[in-house]
């Protein structure tokens, strides 16, 4: 039979390229970039979008935390830095080099600098930023890799709103579509309404109308927070004179109302995602920071009272209240951000202590996000 084909080469061929993918699908991101040089065949296999969601499962999902440290004396309005929630719980103050470049491998993640930016949210390892070149009076987004070191061209502004932009971003699997919502004011209707920019889109297609009972977007709190296919504010609704979670489904594209474990009339509630859960803070009778659990999304009676912190354990300015940042894996240890005194709060869920922790640099900001470096794509392939 020389010359002549063995009949199982075809399958060993088969077999050979499923140990390739096995293999490649537990290798860290940076090193899959270098491997893109060996071959093509190599090459189109790691931006294959099927290589890529199966490595994005098998990344780590006890995923580290990226803290933003913003400054806003300085011309770029924050810096990147990525640490673990174990390391950055056992030992704050040494995890986070606040004086580390941003292009170092050790101390950053490579930050564009051409652009003054804030960030809007962070979702399987994409980072969507907004251009604040240009003030917030224009919205306009990139979305950014940092471990691919690969980011967008820069999307079209929003048409021309009133009040300021409040914004979010997530990832709708129905349609494995990346979006960016914006809440935004019509200047013709004066009415709220909302605006839907997907990655790869060269516009901004769709518009939601809100309802009456929802006042300007100013009442709107932080950057939408994403959950279970769903984008979550703060807001003030007019019909209860209370503070509610304002839920958007970004595969439905509708919205809806969570009430919270308690009226909040007054100070600045906010809500936030840890380990999983949608938690609700605000302030208690100007005495304590109240921090609640939904167990369950969306169930109402699932809210838990997670800590009850009295102020008497740390100074703060009332326009800064301290809130929540991380917590550790087995929901023992919180750290909380006390943007008054530019430094961090170590809460003890089991010893029921409360530590503080100074940063050499002061009037830094701090806001987290859950991160896990993936080979998504910033557009469309």
């Amino acid at each position: 039979m020389d010359g002549d084909q063995c009949p199982c080469d075809d399958d060993a061929v088969v077999i050979l390229d499923e140990v390739v993918v096995e293999i490649l699908s537990w290798v860290p991101v940076k090193a899959l970039m270098r491997f893109r040089c060996v071959s093509k065949s190599w090459n189109s296999l790691i931006l294959d979008p099927t290589f890529v969601k199966l490595h994005l499962q098998r990344s780590s999902r006890d995923s580290p935390a990226l803290f933003t440290l913003s400054n806003l004396f300085l011309d770029k309005l924050c810096s990147l830095h990525c640490c673990s929630i174990d390391g950055l719980l056992e030992d704050p103050s040494s995890t986070i080099d606040v004086n580390a470049d941003a292009n170092d491998d050790n101390g950053g993640t490579g930050i564009p600098a051409n652009i003054k930016y804030s960030i809007i949210g962070v979702c399987n390892g994409l980072i969507c930023l907004r251009d604040m070149s240009r003030g917030f009076e224009v919205a306009r987004v990139q979305f950014w890799n940092p471990a691919t070191r690969l980011i967008s061209v820069t999307s079209p502004p929003i048409p021309p709103f009133f009040g300021c932009a409040r914004m979010g971003f997530g990832y709708d699997e129905s349609s494995d579509t990346y979006k960016v919502v914006a809440i935004v004011g019509n200047r013709k209707s004066r009415k709220m309404e909302l605006r839907v920019h997907c990655l790869g889109d060269n516009c901004w297609k769709r518009r939601i109308e809100c309802g009456n009972d929802i006042l300007p977007s100013d009442t709107f709190h932080g950057k939408g927070q994403f959950l279970s296919g769903t984008l979550n504010w703060v807001a003030n609704l007019a019909t209860l004179e209370s503070y509610v979670v304002f839920s958007f489904d970004l595969r439905n594209e509708t919205y809806r109302y969570l009430l919270p474990p308690v009226r909040v009339r007054f100070g600045l509630p906010e809500v936030r995602v840890l380990r999983g859960c949608l938690c609700f803070s605000h302030n208690e009778d100007g005495t304590h920071l109240a921090i609640w659990q939904m167990k369950k999304f969306g169930v109402q009676k699932s809210w838990t009272l997670l800590i009850k912190v009295s102020y008497k354990h740390f100074e703060f300015c009332r326009s800064y209240f301290p809130h929540p940042l991380c917590m550790s894996a087995n929901n023992d240890v919180l750290l909380l951000g006390n943007n008054s005194k530019y430094q961090l709060v170590l809460c003890n869920l089991k010893n029921n202590t409360i530590s503080n922790i100074e940063l050499p640099l002061r009037e830094v900001f701090f806001i987290s996000f859950d991160y896990v470096q993936s080979l998504v794509l910033p557009y469309r392939n």
